[in-house]
């Protein structure tokens, strides 16, 4: 099954009230309310649009996939790259590093930073 991995893209954004943040990007509070719950939704090409510009994310970042129990695809296709139990969070593979090598992680990023808005 194919659905929105809003949760954990504002998790990681620590956006607290996806409700609220959606809503503002330009989103109908009926649609909004879906997406804030993980509840089915159809989507329009203009809320992916919204969202990845807003969320700093490309489209593919907004949809996980998890396969039915009668479902077998070749572990090459390309739905497996967007798996469910493939996206660790950030915080959980940071917690695993000593603080050492968080504060040269935090620098590399600060590098990267700056090279990308030359």
């Amino acid at each position: 099954m194919l659905r929105l991995n809003l949760r954990e893209i504002m998790k990681i954004r620590r956006i607290e009230r996806p409700y609220s943040f959606i809503v503002k990007i330009g989103i109908s509070p009926n649609i909004a309310t879906r997406m804030a719950n993980d509840k089915p939704v159809h989507i329009s090409l203009k809320h992916i649009e919204l969202l990845c510009m807003h969320l700093n994310c490309e489209p593919n970042d907004l949809f996980v996939w998890t396969p039915d129990n009668n479902t077998s695809l070749s572990e090459h296709h390309a739905l497996q790259r967007i798996r469910k139990d493939e996206l660790p969070l950030v915080q959980d593979a940071m917690k695993e590093l000593s603080y050492r090598d968080l504060k040269e992680l935090m620098k590399k990023m600060e590098a990267e930073s700056k090279s990308n808005e030359m």
